[in-house]
């Protein structure tokens, strides 16, 4: 075998992440102290596998990207069961008031 095939073996083997994260928002929070103001970030993650588990994390960072490892890591832990029924929604009662 030469180095060529090996290194794409590796990269077929990769495994598929279970769950889809999406972004949903990234806020700059400011802070203001005696000494000045202080500037963190805000992010909140959605994770879901679209097979009924989903998880909602919210985190603050000094830098963005840190933000949103955190609120990554957050949905993770906090991850639920929604009921789905067969026609792929979900089966709560929806009540609105037309006019």
């Amino acid at each position: 075998m030469s180095k060529g095939k090996r290194k794409d073996d590796r990269l077929e083997k990769k495994p598929q992440k279970e769950f889809e994260e999406v972004l949903l928002e990234v806020r700059r929070v400011t802070r203001v102290t005696t000494g000045g103001r202080q500037l963190s970030f805000r992010a909140i993650i959605l994770v879901g596998n679209k097979k009924g588990k989903i998880g909602v994390g919210m985190s603050k960072g000094s830098d963005v990207s840190i933000a949103v490892s955190k609120a990554t890591h957050d949905a993770y832990k906090h991850v639920v069961t929604v009921p789905i029924t067969e026609q792929g929604s979900v089966p709560y009662e929806t009540v609105r008031k037309y006019k």
